[in-house]
């Protein structure tokens, strides 16, 4: 039990850091930290900051599929135009129609099929495809 407190105990430390590199706009130490203590939602932020998208990815699979960072980091990666990146934190998320939607909205019809194919959603992939045309 000694240990789960000294563990605790280290990644504060570590997360204080983190925060320390962050108060002064040093992103790329800061994520170092923040990852040591397992702070996800800062070390994403760190990350886009400085448009670090493979760290955003290693914190995609890191974190448990329950955690809404995943929609927050899919957002990140939509805006810089990675559909593949995006659809993946939303896949692991469970929002399927979410992914497809964005790669459609970003002219990525490759994916947006593949993924409607692989999901068994070809019916709401038509219906988003129909909409694009018509707008």
């Amino acid at each position: 039990n000694s240990l789960n407190v000294n563990d605790k105990l280290i990644m504060n430390i570590y997360k204080q850091i983190g925060d320390d590199y962050a108060a002064k706009f040093e992103w790329n130490e800061a994520i170092k930290y923040y990852l040591k203590s397992k702070d996800y939602n800062n070390a994403a932020y760190a990350a886009y900051k400085i448009e670090d998208f493979q760290i955003l990815s290693q914190i995609v699979r890191h974190v448990p599929s329950s955690s809404t960072l995943l929609k927050k980091i899919a957002k990140m990666f939509i805006v810089n135009g990675l559909t593949q990146q995006s659809a993946e934190a939303l896949i692991k998320y469970g929002d399927v129609l979410s992914a497809i939607r964005n790669c459609v909205q970003y002219n990525d019809y490759r994916t947006a099929k593949e993924l409607a194919i692989k999901h068994e959603c070809t019916k709401e992939f038509d219906c988003l495809i129909r909409n694009r045309i018509n707008s």
